[in-house]
Order: structure tokens, then C-alpha cells, then sequence
């Protein structure tokens, strides 16, 4: 599919929406999601569990980018949608929804495009492209304005919004946990006429779960550095011991992941570090602060 002006940025700027979402979701674990490691496995014919979650969450961010886009204005010919046909006697549909299915159309032209190939990882990428589209769509929240005297609510006016695209790849990121490694795949296309492995791969008959991120092929080691893929392993990562609310599971047990289980010792650097302090305001009109020393410790995982 080709894409000029801003439709084109649209599409550019999903590709950076998703990457930000991907390495936000694996900040704490040994696939770090970096950015030439994410590039790389858009080519890549090797269906793990982390090129599923690249192709689904860059399918997510294209549609999200560009059905955001749509409903600002930004992108000629389209706009926002009318939200649907249902109605209620205490609200309607009114205002811009958001519109999805152009987004999902246009991730689907551009990124389904690049799967050429008549085989299982086509068809794996394929179900996980969608799977992405699916999961933005399942973001939207019905938003409403109230109207009526004095601020009574006598009707509604009601349309669809996305949610921010952090939801988004939080929901990649739980699918991602769950994904399904497939193994009878390529013995359905083996035993199947040229005619009807395109036409499996074209109408997604796939023997996985519909809401269910799949995979091919094992994941590689990541604890260890490996130059045929490009990674350089766990060493010299950051790891985390904070506890208490707002501290995910995977961050408290990061240096787990990242260090011990990988046959590696948590390194603890300390240090200080000069910050502002017992700041306060000096008429009219300055904040004047002192210089603290702060404590800062920094964990890592080495290999001594």
C-alpha cells in the first residue's frame, strides 16, 4: 500500500507509538524490546513468541495513529464516525467517534501487504496483525455529555473514543503472556492444494483461538548474547527491588529474571547525586531551593 503526506505520517507515527508501547510491556524482562531487535523481526520468518507481540502491537499502533488522525481531521478523506446505530431513549448517538474500522483498514492494507509469502509464518502474521487491529477496537469507551435546564441530565448525547494507546499495549502485553505456541500448521498447508493454502492464509483459517496471540517457533535464549539475531544478552541490564503500590509483579522480580536466573549476580552501585531542595518561594517572583545530596542506588545484573 502506498501512503504520502499525512496519511504516511500516520502510519510512521503508529510504527513509533508501538515501539514506545512494546518496550513500556518488556521493560523488565529479558527481551527488552529494542528498537533495531523490533525493527528486524518485521523481516524475520522466524514466528516466535516476540515477533508476535511485534506484529500485533505495530498493527495496534497503526490503527490507533491513524483512526486518531482521522477523527482530528488530519487525514483527507475521512472523519469521524456517526458511532453506531443504536439508540436509547435516555441518550443517541451524536459527536465524532472514533473511527476504527478506517484505521483497521489501512493497518490492514499496509501491514498485510508485506506478508507475500504462501506460508505458516504468513498466515501466523497475519492472525497476529489482526489480533492487534481487534485490540483497539476492543479500547473504545462510550463517552457522554448530558443536556438539559440547570444542568440536568434529561437527555444524552453519547459517542466512542480510544482509550490512551498505554491501555493498548497493556492488552497486547497480557495476550502476549498468553500466546499460543501452534504445532499442527504446517501440516494443514503441507497436505493442502496452492489454491487452498492462499486461501487459508487470505481467510485466516487457523487452528488458534481468535482473541489468542500465536507463535511457530521457540524463543532463543535471551540471557545469552547471540550475534546471529543481534542480542547482546542480560548483562549490564537494570534491575529493580521496589515494592509497595504501583510496582509491578515484573519489575519486583526483575532482578530474578533478568540476573539470577540467568546465571548472573546482582551488581549494587551507590551513589550520590545533587538535586533540588527545600524549595520556596521568594516574592515576587522566584523559587529559590538548597542542594541535597540524595542517595541513588543502581542495580544491574554482572557477570563477577
Amino acid at each position: 500500500m502506498q501512503a504520502d503526506g499525512p496519511m504516511k505520517q500516520s502510519v510512521v507515527g503508529g510504527m513509533q507509538l508501538a515501539l514506545k508501547g512494546c518496550q513500556a510491556q518488556m521493560k523488565w524482562q529479558r527481551w527488552a524490546c529494542p528498537e533495531g531487535h523490533f525493527n528486524k523481526m518485521h523481516g524475520s520468518r522466524a514466528a516466535t513468541r516476540e515477533s508476535s507481540l511485534v506484529h500485533a502491537i505495530t498493527s495496534a499502533g497503526v490503527t490507533y495513529a491513524v483512526t486518531k488522525n482521522c477523527s482530528q481531521g488530519h487525514i483527507k478523506g475521512c472523519s469521524c464516525s456517526e458511532g453506531g446505530s443504536r439508540s436509547h431513549q435516555d441518550w443517541k448517538w451524536r459527536g465524532c467517534s472514533d473511527d476504527v474500522h478506517f484505521g483497521s483498514q489501512v493497518a490492514e492494507r499496509f501491514l498485510d501487504s508485506l506478508e507475500v509469502a504462501q506460508d505458516a509464518p504468513a498466515l501466523v502474521n497475519r492472525h497476529n496483525n489482526r489480533l492487534g487491529r481487534m485490540t483497539v477496537a476492543q479500547a473504545l469507551r462510550q463517552s457522554c455529555k448530558c443536556h438539559g435546564v440547570s444542568g440536568s441530565c434529561t437527555t444524552k448525547t453519547c459517542w466512542r473514543q480510544m482509550q490512551a494507546f498505554t491501555a493498548v499495549a497493556e492488552a497486547v502485553g497480557r495476550k502476549y503472556r498468553r500466546a499460543v505456541k501452534i504445532k499442527d500448521i504446517n501440516g494443514l498447508l503441507e497436505h493442502s492444494s496452492r489454491d487452498a493454502r492462499r486461501e487459508a492464509i487470505k481467510n485466516r483459517v487457523f487452528p488458534a483461538r481468535p482473541r489468542r496471540l500465536a507463535y511457530l517457533n521457540d524463543s532463543p535464549d535471551y540471557c545469552q548474547v547471540n550475534t546471529t539475531i543481534g542480542w547482546s544478552g542480560t548483562v549490564g541490564r537494570r534491575c529493580s527491588r521496589k515494592k509497595g503500590a504501583g510496582v509491578t509483579r515484573p519489575e519486583r522480580r526483575s532482578c530474578k529474571t533478568l540476573c539470577r536466573a540467568c546465571n548472573l549476580v546482582v551488581d549494587k552501585n551507590v551513589s550520590r547525586v545533587a538535586v533540588p531542595c527545600h524549595c520556596r518561594f521568594q516574592w515576587c517572583c522566584k523559587v529559590k531551593c538548597s542542594t541535597c545530596l540524595k542517595r541513588k542506588v543502581i542495580l544491574s545484573c554482572s557477570s563477577k
